[in-house]
């Protein structure tokens, strides 16, 4: 089977691509999409250091339904 990506992908309009925020990101670092994504993974990374692990494997039980009893 083969597999089609987003940058095979015949797009009509370019255009609707378009984002100011994405654009902003692109000119910080003079349109280098390579240079922006590698500053954009290094934020996240810095971020996910910042919070403490177990907030993130936290387990929430639910409360037995009413009626439920265990065997």
């Amino acid at each position: 089977m083969a597999h089609s990506t987003f940058a095979e992908t015949d797009f009509p309009d370019d255009d609707m691509f378009e984002d100011p925020e994405v654009e902003a990101v692109l000119a910080e670092f003079d349109g280098d999409p390579r240079r922006a994504i590698r500053a954009l993974l290094d934020d996240i990374a810095a971020l996910a250091a910042d919070e403490p692990a177990e907030t993130f494997l936290k387990v929430v039980t639910p409360a037995p339904l009413a009626g439920w009893r265990a065997e």
